[in-house]
């Protein structure tokens, strides 16, 4: 049911793609953005290294971008993590036509293990607060721009499980920690 959503959601965000992305000519006026980001979720405690990747998809104005993206993340084998989350974006240093810039993405997280099995007790998790600051470079191209970025992403995992009706509750509050680097493309 989750593989749904996220194809559900996935299907949605790629039908709004314009099928020919064209630069504005006049440069005051908004344009419209899409990129896709993949890379690595760098870490040593617990989860280790792991792969990241998002769509973002937006409003960009002379040197400010707003925009809504979604994520996949997994770290090991225990957690995975879908991010939903705005996405603001100033471009700090220009360099002839390419960008060097700070984002913020902010949002929440559906997070899941898929390794545990809901048997004899009742299971929950979910997510809760997504943060990921990126300082990144922006390569702009005729109709594509490629970026190269490098970060913090954290995510709060919450899960727990109680047994049967005799009232006996544990749960869990764990913060995930990661650097991230990534590389991605995008019309405009």
């Amino acid at each position: 049911m989750q593989i749904r959503a996220v194809l559900g959601i996935l299907t949605l965000l790629l039908i709004s793609i314009p099928g020919a992305a064209q630069r504005d000519s006049v440069a005051s006026k908004p344009s419209y953005f899409f990129s896709l980001h993949s890379g690595a979720l760098v870490g040593k405690k617990e989860f280790g290294t792991s792969f990241t990747w998002s769509l973002i998809q937006g409003v960009r104005h002379k040197r400010f971008a707003f925009g809504i993206g979604i994520g996949y993340d997994t770290y090991s084998d225990d957690w995975r993590a879908m991010p939903l989350f705005a996405s603001f974006t100033y471009d700090y240093l220009r360099i002839r036509t390419n960008s060097l810039y700070i984002q913020l993405n902010a949002g929440k997280s559906k997070i899941w293990n898929p390794m545990l099995r809901e048997n004899e007790f009742l299971y929950y998790e979910h997510g809760n607060i997504f943060l990921n600051p990126l300082l990144a470079y922006r390569m702009i191209g005729d109709k594509f721009n490629l970026y190269l970025s490098a970060g913090y992403k954290f995510q709060m995992i919450e899960y727990g499980w109680s047994w049967g009706g005799n009232g006996g509750k544990t749960y869990v509050g764990q913060d995930t920690e990661r650097m991230v680097i990534q590389m991605g493309f995008g019309f405009h």
